[in-house]
């Protein structure tokens, strides 16, 4: 995670961004939850653990990051007045564990606040989440900033430590000075927090290195190692996978993701890779002379069914020794201000598997997708590829 972060931080310096909106490890306690894919697991130990590599590979290469979302933000329906009721314990041990585990291996230059109310009270302006837990027992030092349109009570957020309200808005500053003015909120809260924020800009302005160069080749072959590394073989009837000339010569590819890959969810969490490698390009270059490659899209509408590209699809896929289907969850639904409608791939690719199923005995499914899918096509494939979102490199790693 050292080595990730550190050439992430490379990108970062180059680009002059001095703090990474990041990591973020509320508990995946549903799959349906839109974020789920950008945090790390329903185990506040390893969400902790894995935090606090990433946080203290950038911050060592001198890119701060920031603690996200504080805290209980568990889904994304109604995410800006949702109301997480957790018991203290609960809380504690569970949606707590991880951010005090991360805070004390690492020290984030910032932690954000989440949108969420908690036991009634908007995480923004908590003062026992903000100052009590925080400040008070767990001896966290840095600065606290809200998410974006997050802080509902600009003089009650800076009571209760959240220092930096991002981003800034005339509403805010105004309703904040005019508390000062009338002395509801005192000078000595809003030294802290000036203190606070000067020492990140401080911390900020002596890391930063314009000079830095980041070598985006060498980054893209540690793409495809992480992908390759990361994907799981979740099926492999009578050893299908790997693919060998001898017995599988002809390999029709099928699904539009096999040209269109899903890598990443969407949201502010999206990225535009520096490049990006598609798989059905991958398994052409791999392939060679040694095996004979045909391609159909099969389902090129992700909402509605093509009976002319169905047919297409069954008859490549009858023609081949093999076929290769690449299926997805729908893109766009995995992100934020919205949880997954439900547990499935896309009706199309789920037809789209088991039309060739009925006429090609050898099919491989490769799955993209951000949390827990059922499947009831699963006897329908002899092999399966769980790819979830793997990142740029994901194409090659899958050839």
């Amino acid at each position: 995670t050292h080595c990730i972060s550190s050439a992430a931080s490379d990108v970062y310096k180059r680009q002059g961004v001095g703090i990474l909106l990041g990591p973020g490890i509320n508990i995946r306690r549903t799959p349906l939850a839109g974020r789920g894919y950008e945090y790390y697991a329903e185990d506040p130990v390893v969400s902790g653990d894995i935090a606090a590599a990433l946080i203290n590979g950038l911050q060592d290469e001198g890119v701060g990051a920031s603690l996200k979302h504080f805290a209980a933000n568990n889904s994304e329906y109604r995410r800006t007045e949702m109301d997480s009721i957790i018991e203290e314990r609960a809380l504690r041990e569970i949606y707590l564990a991880g951010f005090h585990r991360a805070i004390k291996k690492s020290q984030p230059w910032t932690v954000m606040s989440s949108y969420n109310r908690l036991n009634g009270v908007q995480t923004s302006q908590d003062p026992f989440l903000l100052t009590q837990v925080l400040r008070e027992e767990w001896g966290y030092d840095g600065l606290v900033m809200s998410d974006w349109y997050g802080i509902k009570d600009r003089p009650a957020s800076l009571m209760a430590g959240n220092d930096l309200a991002m981003p800034e808005t005339r509403r805010d500053k105004l309703t904040l000075l005019a508390a000062i003015e009338a002395d509801e909120v005192s000078m000595d809260v809003v030294d802290r927090a000036c203190h606070r924020m000067l020492e990140l800009l401080d911390k900020v302005q002596r890391h930063r290195r314009p000079q830095t160069q980041a070598d985006f080749p060498a980054h893209h072959m540690l793409a495809q190692q992480l992908a390759a590394e990361s994907i799981v073989l979740l099926k492999n009837e009578e050893d299908l996978l790997p693919l060998r000339p001898e017995k599988n010569r002809r390999i029709a590819v099928l699904g539009k993701p096999a040209q269109e890959p899903v890598i990443q969810g969407s949201g502010c969490a999206t990225t535009v890779p520096y490049l990006l490698d598609r798989p059905l390009d991958e398994i052409f270059d791999l392939a060679g002379d040694d095996f004979n490659v045909t391609w159909a899209v099969g389902a090129p509408d992700d909402l509605r069914c093509d009976e002319h590209a169905l047919a297409e699809a069954r008859a490549v896929a009858q023609e081949a020794d093999v076929a290769v289907i690449f299926v997805s969850t729908a893109v766009g639904e995995d992100g934020e201000n919205g949880d997954r409608q439900d547990l499935n791939i896309l009706a199309v690719h789920e037809r789209l598997i088991r039309e060739v199923a009925a006429v090609q005995p050898n099919v491989v499914v490769v799955l993209a997708n951000s949390d827990a899918v059922v499947m009831p096509w699963l006897s329908e494939c002899n092999a399966l590829l769980e790819t979830f979102f793997a990142g740029q490199g994901m194409g090659r790693a899958v050839a």
